[in-house]
């Protein structure tokens, strides 16, 4: 038994009461630490089941508190804690670890009788060869044994023939996707309705009765299906081609490029893998001057996701800035989490990252025999919303070979 509670071991995190109550029934614990990686993984022994949601947010908040990349809390329990209402928390976790599961259990029944479990789900049996091909049974299996020290056979059976189930989930996504677009649009119409004139702009204070939500995060602004499509090195997601035929890996471990789209990103995981542009990197150092923090941002131009790293030694954090840079086309390999926004009233995906290759971005091209260009363009020069420069314009026609430009 550690000399120091949970509590008083990570005393820079102020829990809530919710929290305090979870955390003061910790009976043991063990902690595994990186420092270069600033990840912390718990293992921690618990008289009394908790909600994963919990122990997820708690992950979160203790990463905030201080300036961490990752942190796991793996629960253990007595054996006699293990019950048929318990088996949603462990479908939860399995969607976490594992991505082929995301979206299979948002509907599912399931038994548990005799050391067996039993979940059906309303797919063909193509659909569930998927999460069989994926080893998902052993997952579930591995969760269960992990939190509670017992072996229980895990099946998992489709309940028709027939594409029935499939149909119903589909229509199930497409009848929230039509919400979310409608919410969306809605919240625009209130936002562009609430702006100042043209002209207008000067100080405002602010106060608390003015602040006013952010717009839902919009996965992508393309309607094309943005899965990866790899052929001769080549990998076209979206709109964007990539060439990993020869990748150059400078940071962490070699890994295989069987890359995720950045848009099909919607929930915590492990060890995924996206490929894209850096844009928008800011570096600066922690309250101490001692650290540097990196964020950016990387697009694979269908979608965009925000990373970040804290805490990293001056010397490492040079060596990552080398390849990490605003035009760095790269491949990388980390864990996507929810982290807290600055309101404090809405969570966003965001990434941190464990290994890096530098890749090539293969460029568009107009290959129509005969050019015809009508261009309508507002710059940055332009009083309407704009963000292209004029020579880049320029420059971007150029390259896309029309004959009537010439710099």
């Amino acid at each position: 038994m550690p000399t120091k509670s949970f509590l008083e071991k990570f005393n820079k995190f102020a829990p809530d009461a919710n929290q305090y109550k979870i955390l003061s029934n910790i009976s043991d614990y063990t902690l595994r630490v990186s420092k270069e990686n600033r990840i912390i993984e718990a293992v921690i022994f618990m008289d009394e089941l908790v909600a994963k949601k919990d122990l997820y947010k708690i992950e979160r908040d203790i990463e905030k508190a201080y300036e961490l990349n990752h942190v796991k809390l793996l629960a253990k329990y007595p054996s006699e804690l293990f019950s048929y209402d318990y088996i949603p928390q462990i479908l939860i976790e399995t969607e976490v670890i594992g991505i082929v599961a995301r979206g299979f259990f948002s509907n599912y029944t399931y038994d548990l009788t005799d050391g067996e479990l039993i979940i059906h789900l309303p797919f063909t049996q193509n659909g569930v060869m998927l999460l069989e091909d994926a080893n998902t049974p052993r997952v579930i299996e591995k969760i269960i044994s992990s939190e509670f020290g017992i072996n229980i056979k895990v099946t998992i059976k489709h309940t028709r023939e027939e594409n029935d189930g499939y149909s119903e989930y589909m229509r199930r996504e497409l009848e929230a996707l039509d919400k979310h677009l409608q919410k969306a649009s809605e919240d625009y119409e209130k936002y562009q309705s609430q702006r100042p004139e043209q002209g207008s702009y000067g100080e405002i204070e602010s106060t608390e009765s003015e602040v006013k939500p952010a717009l839902p995060r919009i996965q992508t602004v393309f309607n094309e299906d943005a899965t990866p499509v790899i052929e001769d090195g080549i990998c076209k997601i979206g709109h964007s081609k990539f060439d990993i035929s020869e990748p150059k890996f400078v940071i962490g471990e070699p890994f295989e490029i069987r890359p995720t789209p950045i848009s099909y990103l919607t929930k915590p995981i492990r060890n995924v893998i996206v490929l894209g542009e850096v844009f928008g990197t800011t570096k600066d150092t922690n309250r101490t001057g001692d650290k540097i923090n990196l964020v950016f941002n990387l697009t694979d131009g269908n979608s965009s996701i925000e990373f970040k790293r804290f805490g990293m030694d001056p010397d490492y954090a040079a060596e990552v800035c080398e390849t990490i840079h605003d035009g760095a086309v790269l491949a990388i390999k980390g864990n996507a989490r929810f982290e807290m926004k600055k309101d404090h009233r809405d969570e966003d995906l965001t990434m941190t990252f464990e290994s890096i290759a530098e890749i090539g971005k293969i460029a568009r091209k107009d290959n129509a025999e005969k050019k015809r260009v009508e261009l309508h363009l507002h710059t940055q020069m332009s009083s309407m919303d704009a963000i292209i420069p004029p020579d880049v314009a320029v420059k971007t026609a150029k390259k896309w070979g029309h004959p009537a430009i010439a710099i």
